[in-house]
C-alpha cells in the first residue's frame, strides 16, 4: 500500500472487512486499493485490479463516462459524482454497479485521490427496465408531472392518442395541451390530487396535434416523491355517445317536467280529490281538492298513513285494507271502491275512490295514486229513490182496488194483490194469462172495441162495467177504467187498468129491478100485497146504502194513501183551479192545502216564463185538441213558494167523473238526482281531460274486442278521432299484420293475464314508430259474465333511434365509416353459422398498404387518415354487394366473401380488382401519392374455423409483402374444419 495510507493504516481492518464495496482510485484513474466486497462486485481478484485502470473494468461506453467524471473531479469542476456502470463478468454476462466517488484533498487542499463505494444495482436496473417496458407498452397514455404541472415523462401511447411525441410533450406544462374550457377544472383536480392520497377520476379534452380535441378520462395520484402519476383513457366516442344520450335525456326530463307541471295543474284544478301514496302507503301528495273535501291541509297529512288519523270509517276499514292489499301485491293493480270517510270536523262523506298502483321493472311498488269524488248526494238520492220505489210498491200492492199493467198483446205485466184476490188467481198464474182469457165472452167484443179506440188515439181512456171469470168459474162484476201509457215519442207502452169490485152494486141494482117488476105485477094483480113489497123494497134500499158506504170507505182509503204518499199529488179542474193538494205537495212547494184549494195552478207552481204555454195548452185541450203530455213521465222546472225554481218529474192523467174532468199529477223533486247526474257527467269529462293529457296511449275494449274508450294520444297514433274509434272492432282499427301480432296476446288478456309486447307502425310519411303495448285485464267490472281490458301504450321511437345510433357508432369505424373490429367479429360468426349448414365456401382477405407508416411520418396523420379513407372507398367499389369490408386498425383491412360456386375464385377476382384499383395515385390535396398493397387470402369450404382463417390470411398477406414477385395476392386453401 502506498505511503499515502500511512496515517490511516489503523483502519485497514475495518476497510477490508466492510460488507459494502470500498475502493480508492488514484488521480490517474487506476485502482489503488479495493476491499474483498469490491473485488467480488467487480468479479475479479484483487491482483487483476489494483494498479490497473478503473475504466477497464466496465464497458467501453461507461468507461468513457467514468474517465470524464474523474477528469472533472481533478479539475475541480465537481467534488463528487455517481455513475451506474456495466461490468463484464468472466462468464460472459455483465452486472450493473453504482460507483459513488468523492475527492480526498491533501494537506494543501489539492486533490489527492478519490474514495469510492460500489453497490450492485443489477436488480434495480432490471426492475427499472421492466417498469419502462410496461410504461411504453401500455396502450393507454401514461404521464408523470411535477408539482408545478410540468410533464416529466410520457409513454408512446400519447403519440397514438394525440399525435404528440414524447420529446414534444416532455418538459412542457400539461395545462398547455388542455382545452381552454377545461383548464380551470383540470387545475382544481390537480390541486385535489396534491392535497390528498385519493385517486380522483375526471374527464377533460386534450389538444390533438393534427387539430381538434379528444376526451380523456384520468386516474391520478401523488407519489412518494411528490410528483403526479396519471393514466388516461381515450373516451371520445363514449363521451360523444354520452352527450347524445344526455341531450336526449335532457329532452325527456324537460318533457317529463312539462308533463309533471301539466299533471300538477290538472291535479290542483280537478274537482276530484287526488291523493298519492309512497311505497310504504304514506301520503306523498294531497291536492287542494282533497283539502277542501276532507278538511285536513297537506301539511297535516304528508308523511302519514291514513290509519294514523281518524279518516276511514271504522265499518269500512276491512274493505279498504283488502283493496289496498290487492294493490300492493299487484293482484289487482287498479281498484274502484266505495267507502265512507270522516272529514276533519267529524262529518261522514260517501266517496268513490279510483286507485291504481305503479311498480318498477323489478316488481316493487313505487307509488299508489288515488282519485276520490264525493258521492254522498248520489248515495242519498239512490236511497231516496229506493224508498220512493218501495212506497210506490206498497201503495200499488195495498190499494183497495185492483190495479194492473197490461201489455199491448193483452198479457198481464204487473198485478196487485187486490186484483189477484178478486179473480182467485195467484200472481204467477195471472201473469201467465191474458185479460181475454178471463173476460166474460159477452163483454169481450165491447172491451176490445174500446181498447182499439184508445190505441188509435180516438179516445184517451174508457170506463165500462165488465164481467170477469173467477178461477172457480164464478162471474165477477167489476168497474173497469183503462188508460194507455206512451213513451216520450208517443209510442204506446202498456195499458193501466183499474178494476173495482162492484158485485154488491150490481146485485143491489138487480134486486131493485126485480123488486120493481114484482111490485108492478103485484099492483096490477094484487094490490093487497103492497105492504109486503114495500118491506122488501126497504131491504133492498138498505143493501144499496151499504154498498155506497163501502164505496165511500174505498175512496177514503185511496185518499189516505195519497195523503201519505212521498210524491206530491195535485188535482185541478179544467179551468186550472186546484182541487186536491196532499201533504207531500205542501212539503215540496211550501204552500199549505188550505192556501191553494180553488186557486190557479199556473200562478202558484208554474215558472213565469212557462205560464203562457201552460195556459195555452190547457185551453187547447178543453177545446178538444189532443194532448201529448197525458200519461207521460215528464221533467219540468217548478216554482217554490219562496220563488226559487227546481226540477220535478211528473205524470199527468185525466180522470172523468161523469161529465166532470179532473187533471191529476204525481210529482217529486229531482234536484239532488239532477245534481248527482250533472256531477257524474262533469267527473267523466274531467277524467277524459286527464287521460287525454297523459303522455301515454290509453284505450278500453270490451270482451267483444270493440272500443269503449280511447284517449286523444291513442286515436292520433292510428290517425283517427275518438268519435270514429268508439264501437269499432279492434280488427277495424289495427292493420291485418298488427292484429295478427296482437291476437295471441288478446287471448291471454281475455283469460285474465296482463301481457306486454312491442309493436312497430309505419306512418303515412314512411317513418317507423315503435311502441310498448300493455294489455291489462279489467278485474273490477264485467259485461255479460266476461271482462274487458285496458290498453296502455308508450311511444319508444326515440329509445329505438338512440339504440340504433349507439349501435351504429359501436360497430362503425369512425375514420372510414366501414364496420369495425366488433362488427367484423359478428359478421365472421354469422358466416360460420351459415357455413355449418352446407358446402358453402368462405374466404377471408387480409389487406394493408405498403409503406403507410412512411406517409404518416412524412406528411402527418391528417394525410394518412385521408389515404385510409380513399383506400376504404376503393375497397368498397371492388367488393361485391354481399361481401363484408371492415377496418381492424391502422392500415389493416379485411374482406369476408361467401360463395357456393367457389369462394376462392370469387376472392381472387376481388383481389385482382383491388390490385388494379390501388394503382392510380392517391390525390390528397396537392399531393399525389403512389401506393401499393399486400393481400392474403384464406379459403375454407363447409364448416369453418374463424380463428384459423384469420391467422392463415394474415400470414399469407405477410408472405405476399415479403416476396414482392408481382403477384397481387397470396391464396391458401384450408381443409374443412373439424
Amino acid at each position: 500500500m502506498s505511503a499515502v495510507l500511512a496515517p490511516h493504516w489503523s483502519y485497514e481492518g475495518a476497510f477490508h472487512d466492510a460488507a459494502g464495496g470500498l475502493a480508492l482510485i488514484g488521480l490517474d484513474g487506476r485502482w489503488l486499493v479495493l476491499n474483498d466486497a469490491a473485488c467480488a462486485l467487480l468479479g475479479r481478484p484483487r491482483i487483476r485490479l489494483e494498479g490497473r485502470s478503473a475504466a477497464g473494468a466496465c464497458e467501453l461506453e461507461d468507461a468513457v463516462a467514468l474517465i470524464r467524471q474523474i477528469e472533472a473531479a481533478i479539475d475541480g469542476t465537481t467534488r463528487a459524482f455517481d455513475l451506474e456502470l456495466r461490468v463484464p463478468r468472466l462468464d460472459g454476462s455483465h452486472s450493473w454497479l453504482r460507483l459513488g466517488a468523492s475527492v480526498i484533498p491533501d494537506a494543501q487542499g489539492s486533490p489527492s485521490y478519490l474514495a469510492a463505494t460500489l453497490y450492485d444495482v443489477t436488480e434495480q436496473r432490471r426492475a427499472r427496465a421492466e417498469r419502462d417496458a410496461f410504461f411504453d407498452l401500455c396502450p393507454d397514455p401514461l404521464a408523470i408531472a411535477t408539482t408545478a404541472g410540468v410533464i416529466v415523462r410520457v409513454n408512446r401511447a400519447w403519440e397514438v392518442a394525440l399525435g404528440w411525441t414524447s420529446e414534444e410533450m416532455r418538459a412542457q406544462p400539461f395545462i398547455e395541451f388542455v382545452h381552454p374550457d377545461d383548464r380551470e377544472r383540470t387545475m382544481a383536480e390537480a390541486a385535489r390530487t396534491f392535497a390528498s392520497d385519493s385517486t380522483p377520476r375526471f374527464r377533460n379534452r386534450y389538444r390533438v396535434k393534427s387539430g381538434g380535441h379528444r376526451w380523456l378520462e384520468w386516474h391520478s395520484r401523488t407519489g412518494d416523491d411528490g410528483r403526479i402519476y396519471a393514466i388516461a383513457r381515450d373516451v371520445t366516442e363514449q363521451q360523444q355517445a354520452m352527450i347524445i344520450f344526455e341531450a336526449e335525456m335532457q329532452r325527456r326530463r324537460q318533457r317529463l317536467d312539462e308533463a309533471e307541471q301539466r299533471l300538477g295543474v290538472h291535479v290542483n284544478n280537478t274537482p276530484l280529490a287526488v291523493v298519492e301514496f309512497d311505497a310504504k302507503l304514506r301520503v306523498r301528495r294531497w291536492s287542494p281538492r282533497a283539502e277542501a273535501l276532507f278538511g285536513w291541509s297537506e301539511e297535516e297529512v304528508i308523511g302519514d298513513r291514513p290509519d294514523q288519523w281518524h279518516f276511514i270509517h271504522e265499518d269500512d276499514a276491512d274493505t279498504v285494507a283488502t283493496a289496498m292489499l290487492s294493490l300492493v301485491t299487484g293482484e289487482a293493480p287498479s281498484q274502484v271502491i266505495h267507502h265512507r270517510n270522516y272529514t276533519r270536523d267529524g262529518r261522514v262523506v260517501h266517496c268513490e275512490w279510483f286507485m291504481s298502483a305503479v311498480f318498477d321493472d323489478a316488481g316493487h311498488l313505487v307509488s299508489m295514486l288515488a282519485f276520490a269524488q264525493d258521492v254522498t248526494a248520489r248515495v242519498q238520492a239512490e236511497a231516496e229513490a229506493a224508498e220512493r220505489e218501495a212506497l210506490f210498491r206498497a201503495t200499488f200492492e195495498q190499494a183497495p182496488v185492483g190495479i194492473a199493467h197490461v201489455g199491448l198483446d193483452g198479457r198481464w205485466l204487473r198485478v196487485n194483490r187486490t186484483l189477484c184476490e178478486f179473480l182467485g188467481h195467484s200472481t204467477d198464474e195471472l201473469l201467465g194469462l191474458t185479460f181475454q182469457d178471463i173476460t166474460h165472452p159477452d163483454d169481450l167484443d165491447a172491451d176490445l172495441t174500446l181498447l182499439q179506440q184508445v190505441l188509435d188515439g180516438r179516445i184517451e181512456r174508457y170506463e165500462m162495467r165488465k164481467r170477469y171469470l173467477h178461477r172457480d168459474g164464478r162471474v165477477m162484476w167489476a168497474h173497469l177504467t183503462v188508460s194507455l201509457r206512451r213513451d216520450a215519442s208517443g209510442a204506446p207502452l202498456h195499458f193501466i187498468s183499474v178494476i173495482e169490485d162492484i158485485a154488491s152494486t150490481v146485485e143491489a141494482e138487480a134486486a131493485i129491478r126485480s123488486t120493481h117488476d114484482d111490485l108492478e105485477a103485484r099492483v096490477v094483480e094484487r094490490t093487497g100485497e103492497l105492504e109486503s113489497a114495500n118491506r122488501t123494497l126497504a131491504v133492498e134500499v138498505e143493501q144499496r146504502r151499504d154498498a155506497e158506504h163501502a164505496l165511500r170507505e174505498s175512496e177514503l182509503r185511496i185518499r189516505t194513501i195519497l195523503e201519505n204518499s212521498h210524491d206530491a199529488f195535485i188535482a185541478c179542474e179544467e179551468d186550472g183551479r186546484i182541487a186536491e193538494w196532499n201533504r207531500a205537495a205542501e212539503a215540496v212547494f211550501g204552500w199549505r192545502r188550505s192556501e191553494v184549494i180553488g186557486r190557479s195552478l199556473g200562478e202558484l207552481i208554474v215558472p213565469p216564463n212557462m205560464r203562457h204555454a201552460h195556459d195555452s195548452g190547457m185551453a187547447r185541450f178543453v177545446a178538444g185538441a189532443k194532448s201529448n203530455v197525458l200519461d207521460q213521465r215528464l221533467q219540468l222546472p217548478a216554482r217554490h213558494r219562496n220563488g226559487h225554481e227546481f226540477p220535478v218529474e211528473l205524470t199527468i192523467s185525466l180522470v172523468r167523473l161523469g161529465k166532470r174532468r179532473l187533471f191529476t199529477a204525481f210529482l217529486h223533486d229531482i234536484s239532488e238526482r239532477t245534481a248527482a247526474e250533472r256531477q257524474l257527467r262533469e267527473s267523466e269529462a274531467r277524467l277524459r281531460t286527464i287521460t287525454d293529457n297523459v303522455p301515454a296511449m290509453i284505450a278500453y275494449l270490451g270482451p267483444d274486442l270493440r272500443y269503449r274508450f280511447a284517449n286523444d294520444a291513442y286515436c292520433d297514433w292510428f290517425g283517427r278521432r275518438d268519435v270514429e274509434t268508439a264501437g269499432l272492432h279492434m280488427r277495424e282499427v289495427l292493420c291485418d299484420d298488427d292484429y295478427r301480432i296482437a291476437e295471441p296476446y288478446l287471448q291471454r288478456v281475455l283469460a285474465g293475464e296482463q301481457v306486454s309486447f312491442e309493436r312497430a307502425r309505419v306512418d303515412a310519411s314512411g317513418k317507423t314508430h315503435h311502441a310498448v303495448v300493455t294489455y291489462i285485464p279489467d278485474v273490477a267490472s264485467s259485461m255479460d259474465g266476461a271482462r274487458g281490458f285496458f290498453v296502455a301504450s308508450h311511444d319508444i321511437t326515440a329509445h329505438k333511434r338512440l339504440e340504433q345510433v349507439l349501435e351504429q357508432r359501436a360497430l362503425s369505424d369512425e375514420l372510414t365509416g366501414l364496420p369495425n373490429r366488433a362488427a367484423w367479429r359478428r359478421a365472421l360468426d354469422a358466416a360460420a353459422l351459415r357455413a355449418s349448414e352446407g358446402t358453402l365456401g368462405t374466404a377471408v382477405m387480409f389487406l394493408d398498404l405498403d409503406g403507410f407508416k412512411r406517409v404518416n411520418d412524412t406528411h402527418g396523420h391528417e394525410t394518412g387518415d385521408a389515404v385510409l379513407r380513399e383506400f376504404a372507398a376503393r375497397l368498397r367499389r371492388c367488393a361485391r354487394a354481399e361481401d363484408v369490408v371492415a377496418r381492424l386498425s391502422g392500415d389493416e383491412f379485411v374482406v369476408l366473401l361467401q360463395d357456393d360456386r367457389g369462394a376462392g375464385r370469387a376472392a381472387a377476382r376481388v383481389a385482382e380488382a383491388i390490385a388494379v384499383a390501388i394503382q392510380p395515385a392517391f390525390e390528397i390535396g396537392a399531393l399525389r401519392l403512389a401506393m401499393s398493397g399486400s393481400i392474403g387470402i384464406a379459403v375454407q369450404t363447409g364448416a369453418i374455423d374463424p380463428a384459423l382463417l384469420m391467422r392463415e390470411a394474415d400470414e399469407a398477406m405477410y408472405v405476399a409483402k415479403r416476396t414482392q414477385d408481382g403477384m397481387p395476392y397470396r391464396l391458401v386453401e384450408l381443409a374443412t374444419a373439424g
